[in-house]
């Protein structure tokens, strides 16, 4: 007889699990508190949904597309990921429109093209593009949780325009760097430049480094994947539970140090009126640098990030190592950036760099063995 589905607590993986139907579902991570404990009440919130889902909706499909939607929104309240439920709710509210009506079972590719066709006057492809990924993420989620069996939906059969040339793909060269340091109108604009520069790190990340995430020791910027706000949560923090951390060579670690002492509470990159720096602000100070240095065209802060990836590939760097540097997944720098590794120059540069270091490697063999045969034991 099949044991009836409970909680329970793992130690080693420091969360409450259920057995329920062939799959074990993590209900809750974190310190093992019942009876009472804020952990413990999550678990058995999360069992409570799992206990009481319609057989129906699992087997015979007969859950409605909205009604699916609005137990995601719940889950994302009770996760407290606020900022992203509000992002699911500005893409899909027309969706549900459209087709929150239908039951899952009958919803097809179709539904969603026509949908995202008639968002095409107000939304531009990386909105329409955000949306569809977002609908499918919310029926992803259901299949995951044992809500409904499956859906019908094609997405790559989904048409949606081509994104148009964004900031964020903007290479910078090194004369335009040098020439924005030169040009910045503070040097604390000219500090964060250097910094997004040389490290390579999300926007979001310099904006948000504090006196307490500098480990001087080691010489890196370390965000916890446990902090909680209003301390920064970085941005994979829930999905990969690690550190996200930022390495630096020497001169950034000196200016670090300096800006640590100048601001060991707070914000260590602010502008004249010690306010930190946001995406907004920035931006309007990048448009106005380009202006000035009458520098062609578009670019983000974000585009330091890029450049870096794209420098990083192009001189022969390991993508695994820059997936540490910059706190992405291999999977995700392949699918953006894997032509350059397939770049012809580079690859055969490298191939003569290999082959040189092996003869002379090869060549020091053989100056040992020579040696050894004609030296008196």
């Amino acid at each position: 007889m099949a044991r009836a589905p409970g909680i329970r607590y793992f130690n080693s993986r420091q969360a409450y699990y259920c057995q329920f139907r062939g799959k074990q579902h993590c209900l809750a991570a974190g310190e093992k508190d019942e009876p009472d404990g804020p952990v413990y009440r999550r678990a058995v919130e999360q069992f409570a949904l799992l206990m009481h889902r319609s057989e129906d909706d699992r087997t015979n499909d007969q859950a409605r597309v909205l009604s699916l939607y609005d137990r995601h929104q719940a889950h994302m309240r009770r996760q407290g990921r606020e900022k992203s439920r509000a992002l699911f709710e500005q893409t899909l509210k027309s969706a549900m429109d459209s087709l929150g009506h239908l039951p899952i079972r009958d919803l097809r590719t179709h539904h969603v093209q026509a949908w995202l066709d008639g968002q095409r006057a107000s939304w531009g492809p990386t909105t329409l593009r955000m949306a569809r990924d977002n609908l499918q993420a919310v029926l992803n989620w259901a299949i995951g949780q044992d809500m409904i069996a499956g859906h019908k939906v094609k997405w790559k059969m989904v048409e949606l325009p081509l994104p148009a040339n964004r900031g964020r793909d903007y290479i910078l060269t090194a004369e335009e760097h040098r020439r924005m340091l030169e040009a910045s109108p503070t040097a604390g604009f000219a500090q964060l430049l250097w910094f997004l520069e040389a490290t390579g790190c999300r926007p979001g990340e310099a904006y948000h480094v504090e006196a307490s995430h500098y480990d001087a020791e080691q010489q890196l910027i370390r965000f916890r994947w446990d902090a909680k706000p209003p301390d920064f949560v970085h941005k994979t923090a829930r999905k990969t539970r690690k550190d996200r951390v930022t390495f630096l060579t020497p001169d950034i670690a000196g200016l670090v140090e300096t800006l640590v002492r100048q601001h060991p509470r707070g914000r260590l990159f602010v502008n004249r009126r010690g306010r930190p720096w946001n995406n907004a602000s920035v931006q309007a100070n990048l448009s106005r640098l380009r202006r000035k240095l009458a520098l062609p065209g578009a670019m983000i802060a974000y585009s330091y990030r890029h450049t870096f990836a794209t420098r990083w590939l192009l001189a022969g760097g390991s993508i695994k190592v820059l997936a540490e540097l910059l706190g992405n997944s291999v999977v995700m720098l392949e699918r953006h950036y894997a032509h350059l590794q397939a770049d012809i120059p580079t690859l055969k540069r490298l191939l003569v760099q290999f082959r040189q270091g092996g003869q002379q490697g090869s060549k020091a063999a053989t100056d040992v063995t020579t040696h050894q045969e004609v030296s008196p034991r």
